[in-house]
Parts: C-alpha cells; structure tokens; sequence
C-alpha cells in the first residue's frame, strides 16, 4: 500500500510539472487547435427566499381628536364685473337705386321707355311712381298695323304694427288699328281695304284701389283685408264702362281650425252709343258673393272647405252655389305632395277684360257672366332633388257661357270680331318642371294640353290645344345675363261663316316662338340690353287675319340711380 501511495504521488508531480511548462509557452505547437463559437450567456436557477418581512409592533397607541368649528361668516369686498350683452353687428345696407329708367329703339320704328321712381327706405310708408311708352310702325308689309301702349301710375302705402293702408292709381292709353280684314268677301276691294285709314280704335283706361288691414299678432284676434276698386273705360266710338268692388278677407283661428269669411260686392255698367238711339245698349249688372269657410290641419295634411254663394241681379234675380275643397296631403316631407279639389264660382266678363285679352273686339259687345259649374282638379307636385321642383295636373270643368270669338259680319270687311257665347267641356292636363343645377343657370318648362266640347257651336274657337313655354337663364358672372325663351302654340279653329245653320272654319296653323334676350352689366348704374325675337321670323295668325309680326329686333340702355 505504501508503495502503491509513493507512485501515485510520484505521478501526480510530473503530471503538474509538465502541465505547467506546457502552459508557460509563448506559442502553439504546429498540431494545436482553437476552436471559435457563438458565446450563449447562461443565468443559472437562483434559490429564492419565499418569506415575507413582517414588523411586529409591541406597543399600540390610540390617539383621539376633537374638533371645534367656528361658526362665522367671513366678510369679504369682491364685486363680480357685470357681463355685456353681446351685440351683432348688422351688415351695411345696400344703397337703394330708387330710380329706374329704361330707353331702346328696334325695327319698324319701335321705341320704349320705361321709368319708375320709389322713396327711399321707410319705417312707416312707401311711395312710388311709374311711366310706359311702346309703339311701333307695324309689319313690314301689312298696312294700318300699328299700334301704341302707354301708361302711368302712382302707388304708395302706409304701415305700421297694427295696420297697413295702400291705394293706388293708374291711367293707360292704348291705340290699334282694325288691320285685319276677310278678303275672301264677295266684291271686296282689295286695295282699298289695305289702304282704309278710317279703322282706329283707341281705349282709354283709368282706375284706382284702395286697400286697409289689420296686422293682427294675437292669433285669437279677427284678421280682415278690405278693398275698394273703381275702373272707367272708353273708347273712340263713344262705349264706356264703369265697374266698382268693394270686398272683404275675414279670417280667425278657433283652438287648431281657422275659420274663414269672404264676400265681395261686384256693380258692372256698360253703355253703347256708337250706332244712334235705336241700337244703344246699356246694361247693369250687380253680383254679391259671399264665401264661409274652414282650414282644418293635420301633422301631414291640409283640407279647406266651404261653400261659395252668388246672387247676380240683371233682368231677373239668378241664384248660384258651388262647392269649395281643397286637400294636400305631404305624403314624403314636401317631396311628393298630392292634391285634389273642387271648386266653382261665376266670372265676371266686362268690356275691360274683353279688350284687354283681345283689342280687336267690336264695341258693340253682349256681356254675360261666365258659370263655371265646377272645376275638379286633382294632382301632385314636390322636389325631385333640392335644385328640381315638379308639379303635375289634371282638371275637368264644366263652363256655362264661355266667350268665344268670332268675326262679326255686321261690321266693314269683317275687321271686328264679336263675343258669342256657348257651354264647353274643358279637359286640360298640365305639367311644369323648374330645375337650377347651379346658380348660373336656370331651367323652366311649363305645358298645357286643352281638349274642348262645346255644345253648340262646332268647336271652341280660337283656343289653341295646346300651349308649351321654355326659358333657360343663364348668368356669366356679374356682367352678362341671357335668356332663351320658346314658345309653343298650337293650331286653333277660327269660324269663317254661319250660313243656314252650316258652320265653315278655317284652322290656324300652330307656331314656335323663338327669342333670345341679352343684358350686360356695363356698371352699377347702366346697363345694355338686347332683345331678338321671333327668331324663326313666322308671321302666324293669333286672331283670324291678323298675322304678328316677323323677326324683331329692340335694343337700349338700363339706368338706375
């Protein structure tokens, strides 16, 4: 064993000896190697502690307080800064240009002048003046087919929070010529009848109104609007005519009805002088109407109805009553709003009305009131967008004594035209279309289709089938403004006789109406403007024989100041 000891000790010192020379050299043997890797740190596990310090106290003291309050209030000097009321500031207002004149010149010697003068702003009134000229030589080539318009008026109102007054009067001298004239007639002679100076009518018209309401806030008050109108015509063959209304507006609001209460006086007087003692004609005429009614509302819907009362005293003392409803129903948010009613009433047909829509009627002229028996109408209307707004209709009517027109045989070359008087079914369908893509342009369309039944006479003459209007606007910034305008009419019957109960017409043939009109905006103050109508230069006959004018022309100058 101890031998055994003595060896291995003897190793492990040459084992050491020669460990440390190998280790003490200053380089590698040539069979040496050194081997380069990745180092990968390592955290070896750590032996955690799992107790938690825990501090024993060995002494526990108790402390208790006491609080007193004081009971005083402590007085103090602020005063808080009073806040103004907060002020908007208006936006200057826009000077007024109270002054308004307008002069041009067009072919066949066609001047116009128009002016109007109004005050300046007012709390409590409002005053204006008017004034009009247009004339012209006539057509080209048609003879005696002049004619001149003229006008002037003064307006003026006074307001204030409880009522408002307003009158107004006008005068208006219109001069024509008989210009058209039959030349088929048996012996005519055709030169002459286009030469005859001796064809002049003249109408003088003058009026006035005068109007007074309450501006009532108290919705359980009695709103009302009066009205008092006189009108004096006259013409060159010595036939005059005086009419007088006097009217009322009654209107009050009981719990969410609003009832209602209209009645007119309505005293009409024409006298005919123009053919000596033995054909003079005169006739009064007096209708009184009264008209209660009733607004009812709904969240989505509006019905109004009443009843409409006539007595007319002529020869004899005729009695009238018609029905009056309305109803709207705002189906989708005023988007699509339908509509019906029905309603009737008896027009007033006077010489005034006559001449107005046609200057060529005899002087010699019956009146009689227009029954219309009923009017039923039914459509819808609302906006197909926020720049497009729509309405469509259809109305069915039944009129007794409707004027009609036609050519009187009494009177020379059958220049006149007469009033006659017949029932006529009406049927009419109506459509209109607004549309403003933009704010440079505007687009309107408006159309009616008629479709008349009369009963005694073949047709209803001189009312066209249908009647088409168009205007496109369109504005180039501030400067430059047009307008197109079309109108479409079409053909109409015109009786060319009535002999032995066998009545002959002729058809005047429908026309496109084309104009356009231009303004540019020079400055504040001026403008120029210019008008080119009838585009398509046809002379289309309105009126049995009497051709419109062809291709015009009128242009001039705009002045506000």
């Amino acid at each position: 064993m101890n031998k055994m000891k003595i060896a291995q000790t003897v190793l492990a010192i040459l084992f050491c000896s020669t460990s440390l020379t190998v280790f003490s050299q200053d380089s590698l043997e040539v069979d040496s190697f050194i081997i380069v890797k990745e180092f990968v740190p390592t955290l070896s596990q750590a032996s955690k502690i799992r107790i938690n310090p825990e501090i024993k106290d060995t002494q526990n003291i108790e402390v208790n307080t006491n609080y007193n309050f004081l009971d005083k209030q402590l007085s103090h000097d602020f005063e808080p800064e009073i806040i103004k009321a907060a002020i908007l500031k208006g936006e200057p207002l826009v000077k007024l240009r109270n002054n308004y004149l307008i002069l041009g010149y067009g072919n066949n010697a066609t001047p116009i002048a128009e002016f109007y003068y109004n005050q300046l702003r007012s709390k409590n009134s409002s005053i204006g003046v008017y004034g009009r000229h247009l004339s012209s030589s006539g057509i080209h080539d048609i003879e005696n087919s002049g004619y001149s318009n003229n006008a002037v008026g003064l307006s003026g109102s006074r307001y204030s929070r409880k009522f408002t007054f307003s009158g107004k009067v006008d005068y208006r001298y219109d001069a024509v010529n008989y210009y058209g004239y039959n030349p088929d007639l048996p012996g005519i002679n055709l030169d002459n009848a286009a030469k005859n100076e001796n064809i002049s009518q003249f109408f003088q018209r003058i009026g006035g109104e005068v109007s007074f309401s309450n501006n009532q806030r108290d919705t359980s008050g009695v709103r009302h609007y009066s009205e008092l109108s006189y009108h004096y015509l006259s013409d060159r063959y010595n036939t005059n005519e005086s009419r007088f209304v006097a009217s009322q507006e009654l209107s009050l609001i009981h719990s969410k009805e609003i009832l209602t209460f209209d009645w007119e006086l309505d005293y009409n007087k024409l006298s005919d002088e123009a053919s000596g003692s033995l054909t003079n004609y005169s006739k009064e005429n007096t209708i009184l109407y009264a008209e209660p009614g009733i607004e009812l509302r709904g969240s989505k819907w509006v019905l109004e109805g009443g009843l409409k009362f006539a007595l007319e005293f002529d020869v004899n003392t005729n009695p009238f009553l018609y029905p009056i409803v309305d109803f709207r129903y705002n189906l989708i948010k005023s988007i699509i709003v339908p509509y019906a009613g029905l309603k009737g009433g008896l027009e007033r047909n006077s010489f005034h009305s006559f001449t107005d829509d046609n200057a060529f009627v005899s002087s010699a002229v019956e009146l009689r009131n227009s029954d219309k028996k009923y009017v039923g109408y039914a459509g819808i209307r609302g906006n197909l967008s926020k720049n497009t707004s729509f309405n469509l209709s259809f109305s069915q009517s039944k009129i007794n004594d409707m004027p009609l027109y036609v050519k009187d045989s009494n009177s020379v070359e059958e220049r006149n035209f007469s009033v006659l008087y017949d029932e006529v079914d009406l049927t009419e369908f109506g459509a209109e279309l607004i549309y403003e893509p933009i704010e440079k342009w505007r687009f309107v369309l408006n159309g009616k289709y008629f479709i008349y039944s009369a009963s005694r006479e073949l047709y209803a003459w001189h009312k066209p089938d249908y009647r088409i209007s168009a205007l496109t606007t369109y504005k180039l910034g501030s400067k430059i403004k047009a307008d197109l305008l079309v109108y479409l009419i079409g053909s109409q019957k015109a009786r060319t006789s009535d002999t032995a109960l066998v009545q002959t017409y002729k058809t005047l043939e429908g026309t496109v109406d084309l104009n356009l009109n231009l303004e540019y905006r020079y400055s504040k103050k001026i403008n120029v403007f210019l008008d080119l109508n009838n585009l398509a230069a046809i002379k289309y006959e309105k009126w049995q024989d009497y051709p419109t004018q062809g291709f015009s022309v009128l242009g001039g100058f705009k002045f506000s100041f």
